[in-house]
């Protein structure tokens, strides 16, 4: 398996994909962009969003939506809004 890596990564990190077999090789420059969304798990947590800090990008929290019931929904509200064929309520 043949790889290549940006500068920085820490020697630890690269003697252990040696000591697997992996032949690595610094690249010329920069190869690659990360934009991400994930969730710590199935059942719990909150979504969250990384940006890679090496491009222009950035993260946003935008509140949930949820969506508003129709009053035909609602059993009060269908007892006092007209119908469609325009009959009084």
């Amino acid at each position: 398996d043949n790889a290549q890596f940006e500068a920085g990564w820490p020697a630890s990190i690269l003697d252990g994909l040696r000591q697997r077999g992996h032949t690595l090789r610094m690249a010329e420059g920069r190869i690659g962009s990360v934009q991400l969304v994930g969730w710590p798990s199935r059942d719990h947590g909150e979504p969250f969003g990384v940006a890679d800090e090496r491009r222009d990008g950035t993260v946003l929290t935008v509140p949930a939506v949820v969506p508003a019931v129709a009053p035909a929904m609602v059993p009060a509200a269908r007892a006092r809004a007209p119908s469609a064929v325009g009959d009084k309520p």
